[in-house]
């Protein structure tokens, strides 16, 4: 947690701070906005913010509850994109991996810009950016926010999503490795909440009573094969 630092000066310094696989992190700001940070995410953000405006980078996966200052809005740059808040709290996803960064509101309202089309929308609560990483532009949905946010809270929601994503999600927050017996079983797909911090053995377990896929762990492996 940074305390708020009272100075003439507008000189800006920054910290970056990484979370490594298997890992979460809590950062609160100087000006009191707090930050839930998963697995390999790095952000970077000023010590002390100059006045007149507020600006931090994000590389993978945070949950932010901004600060409230009309005199100082908030910007949060994503790789390709910039989400600019006054106060709220929303979640963004920009693993390098994901084909499309997201942005997901919970309360507040937000605008977000795609830096290479000059586009933008203003988002509301319950409504998800998209924006594609390949051929620029960015679009919105309504979505079931737990599905995007419940991390933070320690729980991981899936519906309908497919077994290589459940199992990538799962690979970062245990830091383990996917092996596949058979490629065809990255396109199952599970449903179900399941608790964050339980041991990855007790989760695996239970995406197998789906009776689709069987699970072997050695180690830091996970082998997936059919039943």
């Amino acid at each position: 947690a940074y305390t708020p630092q009272t100075t003439d000066t507008d000189s800006v310094v920054y910290h970056e701070l990484s979370v490594p696989r298997g890992s979460d992190f809590f950062l609160e700001l100087s000006d009191g906005t707090r930050l839930w940070l998963n697995a390999e995410t790095t952000v970077r953000y000023p010590i002390r913010f100059a006045r007149g405006e507020r600006r931090i980078f994000v590389d993978g996966e945070a949950y932010l509850e901004v600060k409230r200052d009309t005199a100082s809005p908030f910007s949060v740059m994503l790789a390709g994109s910039e989400i600019t808040v006054l106060g709220t709290s929303f979640n963004v996803n920009s693993y390098p991996e994901r084909s499309e960064a997201q942005v997901t509101l919970v309360s507040g309202k937000v605008n977000v810009r795609d830096s290479e089309s000059g586009k933008g929308l203003t988002l509301r609560p319950g409504e998800q950016a998209l924006i594609p990483r390949a051929e620029g532009g960015i679009h919105k949905r309504k979505v079931d926010t737990r599905l995007y946010c419940g991390w933070k809270d320690g729980v991981l929601v899936f519906k309908s999503n497919t077994m290589e994503e459940i199992l990538r999600t799962l690979a970062r927050q245990y830091d383990v490795e996917i092996y596949w017996h058979d490629e065809s079983l990255k396109q199952y797909t599970f449903s179900g909440e399941l608790k964050r911090y339980d041991s990855i053995d007790t989760l695996l377990r239970m995406i197998e009573h789906t009776d689709n896929v069987r699970f072997t762990v050695h180690g830091r492996q996970v082998i997936v094969a059919r039943p």
